[in-house]
């Protein structure tokens, strides 16, 4: 071979090489040069062909590509017009922007994510990352909402990704904006997260050691005192590992969670003392995680559309099936009274996701509707309706416009209120607005739950249900 040719031979190796990489190959090559337009452009022409691992680091891409354009905002080549329009354009996201009291903040829409339908791992990792690599740019509502759902993870397969997480949270100020069951929940989880030795927080806790000590805005007595603690539990979040000498005390400074304030600052080391987790609390949530380990998936990828779908009771009719991106959906039409199938939940159900496609939603269709099974009767006590691209639940609207052959993922929450009542919230994924009703049943008369599918007339009017996710 003359010299000449070398070029074009090399150049002919490198195209053989590149393809015979895998779809993940090429994925996980992309992501470690930061190519993330690449990846999400090759894995939108692909999606039908992903693997859920594939569509998690896909998912990744979108969170990691989002807090690069807000990152940048300020710079003209990425806030300009025309190259967000390309950016739509060759990536086919859908891209929103968020008004917030820091200007105007993009917004990328993961469809990735919507698509993991069988791993519960990736699912939950792709949650637990888009955390990790968004929570610096996000807004306090964004991150409280992407907590919530994390606090229903079991965290026993992610501890490193917790303790990141956790941090995080505390040194944004995040528990503050939480309820006060997740609140509960989120403190129990640290103690949880502080007793395993993967995660090294074992020697974060400490007590604040003398009467007014000054918690500061920064490691520095030339910082201002914004709170005075005597005898507070506090949380090291972070440490400013230079050795200093302030009086005749040597130390260093520490970032602190002050939990009876909800508050952040810095005290010098030498006014605190060591503390230890709550080990009864720790155990108490692990065996609540054993308990309540009864994770469950309903979709239709099996199912034969002549036969009632597995696991499900009651007068089946005939529907029709339809694939859309490899998803196999169960298609919904209108019907005027509640009359479907039905599949039984457990009385400890926490909450339901919920992936579907509406179309041509001009006349009100009955999505879904849950029963509520006692010792006497068993009783519709919520319904899901979709109606001109609008969410209802009870009959009250969300917000939130619904696009015509769209993936969409919801949330159903179930919460045990002050009353001993049962409170259902619902929710968009990734839409910080919610809505709720309280359910006129006591908690402790509930034996279990039903899930219902109506089974209406064929309409022009209709919808497609994907998967449930059942925690």
């Amino acid at each position: 071979m003359t010299n000449k040719y070398l070029p074009f031979f090399f150049l002919a190796l490198v195209f053989i090489f590149q393809c015979s990489k895998t779809n993940l190959e090429k994925l996980n090559q992309w992501l470690g040069k930061e190519e993330y337009e690449k990846l999400i452009e090759f894995s939108n022409h692909n999606i039908n062909k992903l693997t859920d691992e594939e569509l998690y680091l896909s998912s990744v891409a979108v969170s990691k590509l989002q807090n690069f354009l807000r990152k940048n905002k300020s710079n003209e080549k990425f806030s300009n017009t025309k190259y967000i329009q390309n950016l739509e354009k060759k990536t086919n996201l859908k891209i929103k922007y968020l008004t917030t009291e820091n200007g105007k903040l993009i917004q990328l829409e993961d469809n990735f994510y919507k698509l993991i339908r069988t791993s519960k791992f990736y699912k939950d990792k792709a949650i637990l990352d888009k955390f990790i690599f968004t929570a610096n740019t996000n807004e306090i509502y964004e991150n409280s909402f992407l907590l919530t759902d994390i606090l229903e993870i079991d965290p026993r397969p992610y501890l490193v990704e917790f303790k990141t997480i956790w941090l995080e949270s505390m040194k944004l100020g995040i528990p503050n904006n939480l309820n006060e069951e997740d609140k509960s929940k989120f403190i129990q989880t640290l103690h949880f997260l502080s007793t395993k030795e993967e995660t090294d927080l074992k020697s974060h806790f400490f007590v604040t050691d003398g009467t007014n000590v000054n918690l500061r805005s920064g490691p520095g007595t030339e910082n201002i005192t914004i709170g005075k603690l005597t005898q507070e539990d506090v949380f090291q979040i972070d440490a400013d590992y230079n050795t200093t000498t302030i009086g005749k005390k040597t130390g260093k400074w520490i970032l602190v969670y002050v939990w009876s304030s909800d508050t952040v600052g810095w005290i010098f080391s030498a006014f605190l003392k060591d503390s230890k987790p709550d080990y009864l609390k720790a155990k108490s949530f692990e065996k609540t995680l054993v308990d309540n380990t009864n994770f469950r998936v309903i979709d239709f990828n099996n199912w034969n559309p002549e036969d009632i779908p597995d696991k499900f009771y009651g007068n089946y009719s005939i529907t029709k099936k339809e694939i859309i991106d490899a998803n196999v959906g169960f298609t919904v039409y209108p019907m005027e009274i509640e009359q479907g199938i039905c599949t039984k939940l457990k009385k400890d159900t926490k909450k339901i996701e919920l992936s579907f496609m509406g179309k041509n939603s001009n006349e009100r269709l009955l999505l879904f509707y849950l029963k509520v099974v006692t010792n006497t009767k068993s009783k519709t006590s919520t319904k899901i309706e979709l109606l001109n691209e609008k969410l209802y639940l009870n009959a009250k609207a969300l917000d939130e416009v619904i696009e015509n052959d769209k993936f969409q993922s919801l949330t159903i929450k179930f919460i045990n209120s002050n009353s001993n009542k049962i409170q259902v919230s619902l929710n968009l994924t990734n839409h910080p607005l919610e809505i709720s009703h309280m359910i006129d049943q006591e908690t402790e008369d509930v034996q279990s739950w039903e899930l219902c599918i109506p089974q209406g007339k064929k309409s022009s009017t209709k919808a497609l249900l994907f998967s449930f996710n059942i925690y």
